[in-house]
């Protein structure tokens, strides 16, 4: 604690109730500022949230996983011989096992990655999801009329047209004719159109 006296600053021991009181006070939570976890863990408070364990990973968090593969190896070992599990389980869960502490460790070592510094062998499922974005994006996120430069309905328009496939689609289309800068073109009955401007295609 500290004291002013004069021109100087003291430091003394400040009482234990004192002690307490600013214990309470720096570590209080203002009201209704409780987390708020949904499942598995996520924190539903903030859109996208991702489970805590994410966040709690960490080299030890590695090795502790690592071990208890470790240690699950040994007894699928020790069952394969009494046949309760199967050689070829044993050999797969072994094999898993060896693969995780080989990544881990090579995650640990190199020194140019940070992330792979801090979060061995999970962040490998980061870069897996990033380099399938495109994909996921494409085929479970994204409409068939937006994209860029071409929608996939123009690009299955083009297709059909190609191969002298029928691309009319019956019963109205799935365009919101309603929407905003949505225009149909008007045919004006009364305008008589000459017939050296019609055309016949095939």
């Amino acid at each position: 604690m500290l004291c002013a006296t004069g021109r100087r600053l003291r430091l003394v021991r400040a009482p234990p109730i004192a002690t307490r009181t600013c214990q309470r006070l720096l570590c209080a939570k203002p009201e209704g500022s409780e987390e708020k976890f949904g499942p598995a863990g996520t924190n539903v408070r903030h859109p996208g949230g991702v489970p805590d364990f994410i966040h709690e990973w960490s080299p030890s968090s590695f090795r502790r996983v690592g071990i208890g593969l470790g240690a699950a190896s040994l007894a699928s070992v020790a069952l394969s011989f009494t046949a309760e599990v199967t050689h070829l389980g044993s050999i797969a869960i072994c094999g898993l096992t060896a693969g995780y502490w080989w990544l881990g460790l090579r995650d640990l070592a190199q020194p140019h990655q940070a992330l792979r510094r801090n979060f061995p062998v999970l962040i490998h499922f980061r870069y897996l999801l990033e380099s399938i974005r495109p994909e996921i994006q494409q085929y479970l996120i994204e409409s068939d009329a937006a994209a860029v430069p071409f929608s996939r309905e123009m690009r299955t328009l083009v297709y059909q047209r190609a191969k002298a496939v029928s691309d009319t689609t019956a019963l109205g289309t799935k365009m919101d004719v309603y929407g905003e800068g949505y225009s149909i073109g008007h045919i004006n009955p009364n305008h008589h159109i000459p017939h050296h401007f019609c055309h016949t295609t095939s």
